[in-house]
């Protein structure tokens, strides 16, 4: 199986894109690695030892939009 993810700047200007192959789980898994190169990053140094790593979205919710996505390719 494959899947095709991509980032447009307009309807018909595509800026990047790339294929995920494989099982279900290894396209998720790509997609959420794409995602991750892609997203804004911000780190937040507090007091802690180690930062905060905030994304410009939550991944959780890119996770369940991409299983969503996933889901209802098959029916």
């Amino acid at each position: 199986m494959r899947g095709k993810l991509g980032r447009f700047r307009s309807p018909i200007l595509i800026i990047d894109d790339r294929e995920a192959h494989g099982t279900l789980i290894n396209q998720l898994e790509e997609t959420l690695a794409w995602f991750k190169e892609r997203l804004e990053t911000e780190f937040i140094i507090t007091g802690n030892s180690q930062r905060e790593v905030r994304l410009e979205y939550p991944l959780n919710a890119i996770r369940e939009a991409v299983i969503n996505i996933l889901c209802h390719r098959l029916c």
